[in-house]
């Protein structure tokens, strides 16, 4: 993670950038579910493995 490092000490917040990352994620996969005619499975998979992975991280 040296580029978050440097980013840092250049005065730039990686707290925003995380939330946006973790929202843009899931947001595209059902967008492009709908487009596709497809089932949300994909989005809704995203999201439960992270759930999972916030779990056990902290176990």
């Amino acid at each position: 993670m040296a580029s978050a490092a440097v980013a840092k000490r250049a005065g730039y917040s990686s707290g925003w950038l995380t939330l946006f990352a973790l929202l843009l994620a899931p947001v595209y996969l059902f967008v492009r579910a709908k487009r596709l005619r497809q089932t949300p499975t994909y989005g809704f998979v995203w999201i439960a493995s992270f759930i999972v992975s916030i779990i056990l991280r902290t176990t």
